[in-house]
């Protein structure tokens, strides 16, 4: 369970039990303003959890790797080669879809706006220019055993009935090694910080255009079983999938959703450290 608005606890040390209850669910029927979606995938054969989007008008489906270590949503453009046997966007067949130009002011956002007072101070390195007038995009994953390049696109993108415009999203050209997401995956989707957006231009992470666009609360859960999947609510917290009451611990870094770890127990044992980050 992540809720991601600014000064959820006052310190590390403060734990409260369900301070949210009220704004994320119903005491009843734990439903708010929001969507459940099915995840498929699991840690036993894949080792990953994917869901289903489409992107475009008319839509254009795809299953992305759910990923809360980055913020990108990135598919394959069509006529990639390295992209093995995914589905592969095609923009001539969207009448909304639009391309980032080099010099436009998407593409030039290259700061996200709560870090820095000056918008101009490059996170990650100044704009790439991708062909010969398009806004390039690149990441990599794992410390550098996988990367993608391509360039910025924006369309409408769905997530079941949640839907928004002009959404930015990576065209993949070229992926390492080749055919990067096992099937039935075609592309990733990064649900971590707006600061992990910047590949080196930066765009509004998926669900944080969502909760802005639509007006659905930043918080969003996840219920997984280790081989069969499970489900992602977004905007509102089910509480027919747990027991107990929800303790909130502060994130660490806005960045990834980095913990700080006080003690770890297992059975009758218990280790304790302090100053480390999980």
């Amino acid at each position: 369970l992540v809720k991601r608005e600014h000064k959820l606890l006052k310190d590390f040390t403060e734990v409260e039990a369900n301070p949210f209850a009220n704004k994320y669910f119903n005491p009843k029927t734990g439903l708010r303003a929001g969507n459940s979606i099915v995840i498929g995938g699991n840690v036993v054969s894949l080792g990953s959890y994917y869901i289903q989007i489409t992107a475009g008008d008319p839509a254009q489906s795809f299953t992305v790797l759910f990923d809360t270590g980055s913020s990108n949503l990135a598919i394959p453009m069509l006529g990639c080669t390295s992209c093995g046997k995914a589905n592969q966007f095609n923009p001539s067949a969207s009448e909304s879809f639009k391309t980032i130009k080099y010099n436009s002011t998407a593409c030039n956002k290259c700061s996200p706006l709560d870090y820095f007072n000056d918008v101009n101070k490059c996170v990650f390195g100044k704009p790439q220019l991708y062909s010969q007038s398009d806004c390039g995009f690149g990441i990599t994953y794992g410390g550098g055993s996988a990367a993608l390049g391509g360039f910025l696109g924006s369309d409408r993108v769905c997530l079941d009935t949640l839907c928004v415009s002009d959404m930015i999203f990576g065209l993949l050209t070229e992926e390492f090694p080749n055919a990067s997401f096992p099937p039935p995956q075609d592309g990733i989707i990064g649900f971590a910080h707006e600061y992990n957006a910047c590949n080196p231009t930066c765009s509004l992470p998926i669900f944080d255009k969502i909760s802005k666009d639509l007006g659905i609360p930043n918080v969003f859960s996840m219920c997984l079983t280790p081989d069969n999947g499970g489900s992602l609510d977004l905007g509102f917290i089910d509480n027919n999938k747990f027991s107990g009451v929800i303790n909130w611990t502060p994130i660490e870094v806005k960045r990834w959703y980095n913990m700080y770890l006080l003690a770890v127990s297992y059975t009758h044992l218990r280790a304790h450290e302090t100053g480390r980050n999980l």
